[in-house]
């Protein structure tokens, strides 16, 4: 397999971030500095995929664009490379969770390359019997896969703060979420939707 320039792979995610948008009825996808930013972080990335052992985490306020990234991002290493791959929700991960299909977890928990949408979008707590938050089980979970990619989105940040995972979920799924991320990716800007 050739290796493709930053540039063809830059172009190549605002191809697939424009069909996204405009599947959704938007007109364009839109690069502006601050998309443009994230978008050239995923090139570089991509530019030598072969020897990252850390997905990328985008992080940011509601409406700027990380999930429309994230789609475009599955949908180039699924048109790039021949590797198991799989995308879910945190709502799809409680889910498959509470109706105890083992099976479907642990698809997703030994996809090569995983795409986790929107985590943080449901307040973690523990059930009457003690048990932990589901998400917290499958990012400990797939912290312990070797030779794993996990993406994710997520409206809070990884560092400290109101707002973060460490706040939110606590120093288990924050240790965690470090050992399967680089650095996160703050997508600011203006609301899109």
């Amino acid at each position: 397999m050739t290796n493709l320039s930053k540039e063809h792979i830059q172009d190549t995610i605002i191809h697939f971030a424009d069909l996204i948008v405009k599947r959704n009825g938007k007109k364009e996808f839109i690069s502006d500095e601050h998309n443009q930013v994230v978008i050239n972080h995923l090139a570089l990335f991509y530019e030598k995929v072969k020897e990252r052992s850390k997905g990328i985490a985008l992080y940011g306020d509601n409406g700027r664009g990380k999930t429309v990234l994230l789609q475009a991002q599955y949908l180039y290493i699924k048109n790039r490379y021949k590797v198991s791959l799989g995308y879910t929700t945190e709502t799809q991960i409680i889910q498959i969770h509470k109706d105890d299909d083992w099976i479907t977890w642990n698809n997703l928990l030994n996809k090569k390359v995983l795409y986790i949408d929107e985590i943080g979008s449901k307040p973690p707590k523990q059930n009457k019997y003690g048990e932990t938050y589901p998400m917290i089980e499958f990012i400990e979970q797939r912290a312990e896969k070797k030779n794993r990619l996990t993406f994710c989105t997520m409206n809070l940040s990884l560092d400290s703060g109101d707002m973060s995972i460490l706040n939110i979920y606590g120093g288990r799924m924050h240790s965690r979420m470090n050992r399967i991320f680089n650095k996160p990716l703050f997508l600011n800007g203006e609301d899109k939707s």
